[in-house]
């Protein structure tokens, strides 16, 4: 192409050639100068939206990739890091979430229910007052459960499921209490989607009574 520019030029500033031969090559020069601005232009935009990333899948693809990885990325942008991973967005390191309820004598029947557990700390008024409980308290399993509910309603969010856990229970719940379970993000993988995070569960006056960390695997569910 630049061969051919040259010998255009040489051809609008030669002596004794017609005048609408002179026009021609003027009128490709030109063209030619227009069509190389365009592209020019359009390797520009590549380069610059397609990121360190696509740096070198854009000079092999053309720019028609590199339009279709800025409108990744702006999609990116509004969600949060989105991969096939975290299909919902990722959580970020520091994250926290938290959820409260009001536990009641209910719950205990109701955890009796599903499993079973008839201790008496949970129903002996006069067996409870002689521990050092001094009366009745709720199964472990309730105060827990509300991290069930952080961890799967909140944060990472749905499709969560715990892996481990590795509680601690440092004080008594008692049916009229209302706990808050609170959630922090302390790590995050990026290649599967499983998160740890620092857990606790408190009373309302601030009292801690249960206190861990828990790793969570988040099932990739589609949006609704």
């Amino acid at each position: 192409m630049l061969a051919f520019l040259c010998l255009a030029t040489t051809v609008i500033f030669s002596e004794g050639l017609p005048s609408a031969a002179k026009a021609g090559a003027a009128r490709a020069v030109v063209l030619i100068w227009l069509l190389l601005g365009i592209s020019l232009a359009e390797w520009g935009i590549a380069f610059l939206t397609s990121g360190k990333r696509h740096c070198a899948g854009t000079v092999a693809l053309g720019p028609r990739r590199a339009y279709q990885d800025l409108s990744m990325l702006t999609e990116e942008s509004r969600m949060g890091t989105v991969s096939e991973v975290w299909p919902n967005g990722m959580p970020s390191i520091g994250q926290t979430a938290r959820r409260s309820r009001m536990v009641t004598a209910r719950d205990i029947e109701l955890f009796t229910e599903i499993s079973g557990d008839r201790n008496p700390l949970h129903y002996d008024e006069e067996a409870a007052a002689r521990t050092r409980f001094g009366g009745i308290v709720v199964q472990g399993g309730i105060t827990s459960a509300i991290l069930n509910a952080v961890v799967a309603e909140d944060l990472p969010g749905p499709g969560t499921v715990f892996l481990q856990v590795n509680w601690s229970f440092k004080a008594p719940v008692r049916p009229g209490d209302t706990i808050t379970g609170e959630v922090k993000v302390s790590k995050v993988r990026e290649d599967k989607p499983i998160t740890e995070l620092e857990t606790r569960v408190l009373l309302a006056d601030g009292t801690t009574v249960l206190d861990g960390s828990a790793v969570c695997y988040t099932m990739p569910l589609a949006r609704t």
